[in-house]
């Protein structure tokens, strides 16, 4: 599968730099899940050189993939790929991550098992926003962040589920392609049992949500704007 916007722009949005700025790059830990081909881990690789980056990744062609783009990275801390699937390959290594990111399949039309390699990594199945916030928990830090990218429509359902798993919104993007199109994707950021921060640029929000809300149109008049260009520049050859 080619290399998708979501994936780029969740990689250049997640984990800002007041969130860095909290630990050195060599303490900090991140788990990619549903890692693919590695294109998020590598974006992180390139913003935080010296972090311990881990790529899980259920479909075996897109594990030796990761691995070869992972081997090819010029950094001197390259990261690593595990086969297997969320979380149960994690369980007996009793890690802790600062940072857990995914592009996590959405799509959802009758395919209760898929089956194909293209089938898996585009439908819920194992891996879903929902499942995400029910199992990241217990491997992320105290202070620890789960980022992911989701279609606007889930919004709710998605804020819903993160309530009943303890989470709180902290950060929130919402993308739109053109000024005049609504937000068709959500890049979010979950603190887990977050306390208000004594913060101008924080707002309460109903219940469950907590953050700073930040809105990105990536064309205007068929060029890339601006924010988009300064966001996602850095990890394209040609923008």
């Amino acid at each position: 599968m080619k290399v998708g916007v979501d994936a780029v722009l969740l990689g250049a949005w997640a984990y800002d730099k007041k969130a860095s700025e909290r630990c050195d790059d060599r303490e900090l830990k991140i788990l990619d899940v549903g890692c693919g081909c590695g294109v998020i881990s590598l974006i992180l690789a390139q913003r935080f050189p010296g972090a311990g980056i881990i790529g899980i990744e259920i479909d075996e062609p897109s594990v030796e993939e990761a691995r070869d783009n992972y081997s090819a990275f010029p950094g001197k801390k390259k990261p690593e790929v595990i086969g297997g699937s969320f979380p149960e390959v994690l369980k007996p290594l009793s890690l802790k991550f600062d940072l857990i990111i995914s592009n996590p399949p959405f799509f959802r039309s009758g395919i209760s098992h898929p089956s194909t390699s293209r089938e898996r990594a585009r439908h819920q199945g194992l891996l879903s926003p929902f499942t995400l916030l029910a199992d990241s928990s217990s491997f992320l830090k105290p202070d620890g962040i789960l980022a992911m990218i989701f279609p606007s429509e889930f919004y709710e359902e998605v804020i819903s589920t993160a309530a009943t798993h303890g989470f709180t919104v902290s950060r929130l993007c919402l993308v739109r392609n053109n000024p005049n199109r609504p937000e068709k994707r959500v890049l979010i950021e979950f603190h887990k049992d977050i306390e208000h921060p004594d913060n101008e640029n924080y707002k309460e929000w109903k219940p469950g949500e907590l953050g700073v809300k930040q809105h990105l149109t990536l064309f205007e008049d068929g060029e890339p704007t601006e924010a988009y260009r300064k966001l996602c520049q850095p990890f394209y050859l040609y923008f």
